[in-house]
Formats: structure tokens, sequence, C-alpha cells
């Protein structure tokens, strides 16, 4: 085909080649106006075939244009997950606010971390307050995955603003929410040294508490938190451990401790 005749390939379904044909639309894309490649990823987006429209929310998220905005949003839930991925990630980096609600609407059904990760970023592009109000109810879900995962988000976004809400999901009575909150607390950057102080004091008691994967991150967070500080307390309280009963700690420590320059490790 010549490539002006790709458009109407990427619509003829007799015989089908629509996924061919859109992808050699689109790798000969320079020679195409940016209308003709709109109007047919649009149509791709629509599309029956799963390959078509996961090339396609591909190809939406280099246009952003916003003309995707409404072909997109449905597929937020199609049941293949990689282009429910896609879609919301082309949705965050085209950034038009008409999103913003069926984004806010998805959030506090999401059940996958990828998922809510990427609605997140797009949420958090899009409208950063409307964001942190809807994480704040899906941090306090009822079922303990759900908090999990918006503890996850939040610490992947790495602002400052999620630090209370982290605060919070530091006292929930599920281990695995707590260790999620405390990763995400050593994650937040951009943190002044009011906020960082206040971080570390969070984090301090988990340092004792019994169950050691709570208590490995906790180290590990403040860790991140003081740039590459608080070695000792990796070196006494991880590194010094046995290495036959705990074999993956000590390990991790080790590298952790070597990639901070300290020596103590160098036997190891």
């Amino acid at each position: 085909l010549l490539p002006d005749e790709l458009p109407q390939a990427v619509a003829d379904d007799e015989p089908d080649l629509r996924a061919e044909a859109f992808d050699a639309l689109w790798s000969n894309r320079h020679l195409m106006a940016r209308n003709t490649l709109v109007a047919d990823t649009r149509a791709a987006l629509r599309s029956d075939r799963d390959d078509l429209v996961l090339a396609a929310t591909y190809a939406a998220s280099e246009l952003r244009s916003p003309r995707l905005v409404d072909s997109l949003e449905p597929l937020m839930e199609h049941q293949n997950a990689e282009i429910r991925n896609k879609a919301v990630y082309a949705l965050g980096r085209i950034g038009d606010k008409r999103a913003t609600k069926a984004l806010l609407d998805r959030l506090p059904k999401v059940r996958e971390s990828r998922m809510l990760n990427n609605i997140a970023f797009a949420l958090e592009r899009l409208d950063k307050d409307a964001f942190y109000a809807s994480i704040d109810d899906v941090i306090e879900h009822k079922q303990a995955i759900i908090r999990l995962n918006a503890a996850f988000a939040l610490g992947d976004v790495r602002h400052p603003e999620g630090l209370p809400l982290l605060e919070a999901a530091l006292q929930d009575p599920s281990d695995f929410v707590r260790t999620s909150a405390i990763v995400a607390v050593g994650k937040l950057g951009s943190v002044d040294d009011a906020q960082r102080k206040r971080a570390e004091q969070a984090l301090t008691p988990f340092v004792d508490d019994p169950n050691l994967s709570v208590r490995q991150e906790a180290i590990y967070a403040l860790h991140a938190l003081a740039k590459d500080g608080r070695r000792d307390l990796i070196h006494d309280r991880l590194y010094k451990l046995s290495r036959r009963k705990h074999p993956d700690v000590v390990h991790r420590a080790a590298l952790t401790l070597a990639e901070a320059g300290d020596v103590r490790v160098k036997s190891y």
C-alpha cells in the first residue's frame, strides 16, 4: 500500500489487516497529517481487536490529542488488563481535565496495584487536589488490599502532600498495609527539613517492631529519608543478624551498605 492508502486500510476488515495497516500507518507517521493520525487512532481505539486497540493506546499517549479522550475513557473498563493500564497512562499524558471525573469514578473500584498507580499518576497531573481528596477515602477502604495499594500509590507519586495520609496508614491493623505505608514514606521526595523530621518521627517506632519485615522496611525508609544516612542502624539491626537464619535480610543490608560506601561489609 502507498502511505495515502493506509488510513482506509485501518478501517477495512475484509480482509482483516487493520492491525498491520495501523502499524504501517504509525511507522509512516512522519508522512501523515496530524488530523489523519488522530482520526485513525480514534477509530482503532474503538475497534473490536485487542491488538489494534493496544497499539492505538500507545499512539494516543504519543499524540496527546484531547480528541482521543472520549475514546480512551471506556477502555478503563476493558477486559484486557494491558489495555486498561495503557488507556489510563495515555489519559495522563494527554492531560485533558475532562478525563478527571472518569478517573475519579474508577479509583475506588481498582484492585490492581499497577492500575491504581497509573490512575494516581494521571489524576495527580490533572487535578492534584481531587486526587488527594479521593485517595483519602481509598486509604480508609474496608478491604486491606485496597488500603495497601493506596499507600503504594502515594509513595510512587513521591509528593510530601501524601505524608498525612500515610501517617494514618501507619496505624493500620494490617501488617501488610503498615509495611506498604512505611515504604511509601521512605519514597517521599522534595520534603523540607520539617517534613523530613516529621516523617522520621513517624517511622522511628517501627524500628523496634516485632515483625521483622516491618522493622526492616522502617530502617530502609529512614535510610532513604536521610539521603543514605542511618548506616549504623542498618549495620547493627540487620547486617549483624544471623546469616544462617536470615540470609536474604543480611544480603540486602550488605548491598545497601556497600552502595553507601561502608567498608564494614567488605569481607561479605
